[in-house]
């Protein structure tokens, strides 16, 4: 409805916006039990349960907002406004010190923040703040989304705008001085410009056109490296990191997996850096970074199969954002702390939740995502003890720079780790087919280009096996379990397991008890499906 000059006057709920957002919601939720019941390599079924979940939680709000449309949302009068969803009893004009409207994603919030000594009279409703009740928090804000209301959003804001200022013109001059004096302190800022984040994103830029440059393998097109050479580079993976690999870590964070990987989360880190490094500086940057990248990658490795290489710095741009999103609580509320949440939000949403973001066809690391929001979140809580509203910046700054030092030293000390791996990997052929039939049809050729590929000598035995050649086969297989350097080449994911699997098939007739021993290395070894499929079929393995 339009809003009028009236002593009465209700505003419901814009329904058709409800039944579109409960429809949407509905079909997400959908689609988060598919991804439950038949997950994928690229989300899985923690992607499919954390989809089901909040957009089934979605689903559920709106339905509830559909049935309660029926009913006026808010109901204002000359004297007061009153919502069912957001306090108990009517509030009254003059208990509001503020008025304005902030602007989300073309989305616009009429935001009305009480006299600090306003918020003990009111008695909020909904969840969120019985909630904070629990642990005596309440705002002092109250937010009325205007494009789920039924009314013109300019015109309900001069409405609710002009009955503050009418009821600020009525106080009498003892209230007056009152109000003002319990209006909190102004936080004191010192805004610096930022440029550790544009640093950092150049290195980040640089270490990319290296991946690049010096790739062993050809690339997936012009501007996606290999998995092979992200791995070889320093990517993380949790086999890597079982065999003593820890420094994968903190090199990790700082390669990228395509160019349009690199350029997301340079544009993030830069957004990341316009908020919080300009209020904080650079130490309390560098550091909320630092440990976001290494929640990230540890994440990103415990949580994710054992042969996925994870790479790229989200985990550390993802935490910068949460640290915002807490430490926007540092100022009263207003225009700035709704900036500040508003801006990580929109970062933070779509890099969390599954069907939002866009993968492009590559493995989205929500794992990573999350452990890094979980640092970013850890390292907001310990920024606002730090942080009064006396100080411009936080103090102890020296620790967080420590840190992100200490960061920056591993990754650049484990950088002399990568040549000899990149010479490792030299071993193999740069243009082995990924087709199983097409690489053994032209392993011959392969094999005499690189005479110690070990998957070249995998596809030359099964080429020899279906051509009755059993002894050569045998005597291929051999020589690859014997070299041992190339068999434990980083890249090549269970190459062991596979040569054992297929030579002690081949025994398993003529010599079992020499396959037995060939197989028992393996019988206990994590394998993927399909491995462990063929292990099992054997009979090799007790």
């Amino acid at each position: 409805m339009t809003v009028e000059q009236s002593t009465r006057v209700e505003i419901r709920r814009a329904t058709k916006k409800l039944l579109l957002l409960f429809v949407v919601s509905l079909i997400f939720t959908a689609g988060g039990v598919l991804m439950t019941l038949r997950p994928d390599e690229r989300h899985g079924v923690a992607a499919g349960v954390l989809a089901l979940a909040f957009f089934g939680l979605c689903t559920l709000v709106f339905l509830w907002q559909l049935i309660q449309a029926r009913n006026p949302a808010i109901i204002m009068t000359d004297q007061d406004f009153s919502s069912p969803s957001i306090a108990s009893a009517p509030v009254a004009w003059d208990d509001v010190q503020n008025v304005y409207v902030s602007v989300t994603q073309n989305q616009k919030f009429l935001h009305l923040t009480l006299y600090p000594a306003a918020v003990d009279r009111v008695e909020r409703a909904g969840l969120w703040a019985r909630l904070g009740g629990l642990f005596g928090w309440r705002s002092r804000e109250i937010v009325f989304p205007l494009s789920m209301l039924d009314v013109e959003p300019d015109k309900l804001a001069t409405f609710v705008a002009t009955r503050v200022e009418e009821a600020k013109a009525q106080q009498t001059p003892e209230a007056g001085p009152l109000a003002r004096e319990s209006a909190p302190a102004e936080p004191k800022v010192a805004l610096v410009a930022p440029y550790f984040s544009i640093a950092l994103a150049v290195v980040l830029a640089a270490i990319f056109a290296c991946e690049l440059a010096f790739a062993p393998f050809p690339a997936t097109d012009a501007i996606t490296p290999a998995v092979g050479t992200v791995f070889a580079m320093g990517g993380s993976s949790l086999a890597a990191i079982r065999d003593g690999e820890w420094w994968r870590l903190f090199t990790a964070p700082l390669l990228h997996g395509g160019l349009f990987h690199l350029l997301l989360n340079v544009v993030a880190l830069i957004a990341a850096g316009s908020q919080l490094e300009r209020l904080v500086g650079a130490a309390w940057f560098a550091g909320v970074f630092c440990v976001g990248a290494l929640a990230g990658s540890t994440a990103s490795v415990f949580f994710n199969p054992p042969d996925i290489v994870g790479v790229g710095a989200s985990g550390g741009v993802v935490a910068l954002f949460a640290a915002t999103a807490v430490a926007s609580y540092r100022f009263p509320p207003g225009p700035e702390r709704n900036n500040l949440l508003t801006g990580s939000f929109q970062i933070l949403l779509p890099s969390l939740l599954p069907l939002v973001s866009i993968s492009h066809g590559a493995h989205i690391d929500y794992a990573a995502h999350f452990g890094g929001a979980a640092g970013g979140l850890l390292c907001g809580l310990a920024l606002l003890p730090l942080w009064p509203i006396d100080r411009p910046r936080p103090a102890f700054d020296k620790l967080p720079a420590a840190l992100a030092a200490a960061f920056f030293a591993v990754a650049l000390g484990a950088a002399t780790l990568i040549p000899p791996r990149l010479a490792q990997v030299q071993l193999l052929a740069p243009d082995f087919p990924a087709d199983w039939e097409k690489a053994k049809a032209g392993a011959a050729v392969t094999l005499a280009r690189n005479p110690r590929d070990p998957r070249a000598r995998l596809a030359h035995a099964a080429w020899l096996i279906d051509h009755g050649s059993a002894a050569a086969a045998e005597k291929e297989l051999r020589e690859a379990l014997a070299d041992k350097q190339a068999l434990t080449i980083p890249v090549l994911n269970h190459m062991e397991a596979r040569v054992r699997l297929m030579l002690a098939a081949l025994l398993r007739d003529g010599q079992p008890q020499q396959a037995r021993n060939i197989a028992a290395p393996i019988c206990a070894s994590a394998l993927p499906d399909s491995l462990a499929n063929y292990r099992k079929s054997t009979g090799l393995c007790p």
